[in-house]
């Protein structure tokens, strides 16, 4: 790990988000108007790409800055491209292990029309693109390298989940009206998700845009399949798949460092 990295400070990334996320938490609790039920408080998702930014700019300059951002964007940095498989599939396929589990215990389930999908998923996909950017230029760009030194690949992704998670509760629980059902089972669900993401963002090559490219895909079953997608289930569906992916894949130690690879904020160029 090079010194820039190993200079940076995740409890001031977390201290600043907060900092900066309180107007989305106090007052973000209408409607955004989209094809999909969003707050104004889903806005907070640029938050941590606006610290990481800071944070970067102020300890490595604009080169920091720039290898951030490009990285979080270029699709290049997956390698080799067959990572692209699992990145995409592996949420849908949780989601439809989730439909059939709720159709063999009878609960009624409603799919979305194919002329709503034609329209949501462009929308919602680009939407869900520039927040991902947002959200995982911070949690993946920025935090995860200093934590996975100290931690390794599991300790970090499961602290990262876990601050990832809470920065959510007030949005889930408050402006969104969920029960504490719900919100329990998003909470452990979310954790999960990151411990996938940060071992898929390692085993492809260490690029920020893996991150990005699975968050997208997260968003856009969750949010068009709201019924398929049910917290409390996909949270053990989750747990499940993430254990089987880091078995798979071969992930290293839990409790050794992992170096990133050189490219692992995109290219410097």
């Amino acid at each position: 790990m090079n010194d820039s990295i190993r200079r940076r400070s995740p409890v001031a990334f977390v201290v600043l988000l907060c900092l900066l996320t309180i107007p989305f938490w106090l007052f973000g609790a209408a409607p955004l108007g989209l094809p999909v039920a969003l707050p104004v408080g889903a806005l907070m998702a640029f938050c941590p790409a606006v610290v990481a930014v800071a944070l970067i700019g102020w300890g490595e300059g604009w080169v920091g800055v720039r290898r951030l951002l490009a990285g979080s964007i270029d699709p290049r940095g997956v390698r080799p491209w067959t990572w692209f498989l699992p990145i995409v599939l592996l949420v849908p396929a949780a989601t439809a292990v989730a439909a059939g589990v709720l159709a063999l215990s009878g609960r009624p389930q409603t799919v979305p029309a194919a002329a709503f999908l034609l329209v949501a998923v462009p929308v919602v996909g680009g939407l869900g693109f520039l927040a991902a950017v947002g959200e995982e230029a911070g949690w993946t760009g920025y935090l995860q390298d200093p934590l996975q030194e100290r931690w390794g690949e599991l300790g970090a992704g499961v602290v990262i989940g876990a601050v990832w998670a809470t920065w959510h509760l007030p949005g889930w629980y408050l402006q969104l009206d969920r029960t504490a059902a719900w919100t329990a089972g998003m909470w452990v669900s979310t954790v999960a998700l990151r411990v996938l993401a940060v071992r898929l963002r390692n085993a492809s090559g260490g690029s920020v845009f893996a991150a990005v490219l699975f968050h997208v895909v997260v968003n856009l079953c969750s949010l068009l399949f709201p019924d398929q997608y049910t917290p409390p289930l996909m949270a053990s569906i989750l747990v499940v798949l993430a254990v089987l992916t880091r078995v798979v894949t071969g992930a290293p130690a839990a409790s050794g460092p992992r170096a990133p690879r050189p490219h692992s904020a995109g290219p410097a160029s």
